[in-house]
């Protein structure tokens, strides 16, 4: 995750929104989540659809 924690970082600001069209296990979502940015996670696949739901899901929980 620290690829994407960089990635993020170095494009977005705390309170941006960006867009990652194939959003696989939605990694990017839950990081920028954990990093105070919004993200929109677009995925056709319907197991990596509910993974990534799962994943964001579970690190709003532990973050709060």
């Amino acid at each position: 995750e620290s690829w994407f924690k960089n990635i993020i970082e170095f494009f977005t600001n705390p309170g941006d929104k960006f867009l990652d069209p194939f959003s696989g296990s939605g990694t990017f979502p839950k990081v920028a989540y954990e990093m105070k940015r919004q993200a929109i996670g677009i995925e056709i696949n319907e197991v990596d659809y509910k993974l990534s739901l799962k994943r964001i899901y579970d690190s709003t929980r532990t973050n709060q």
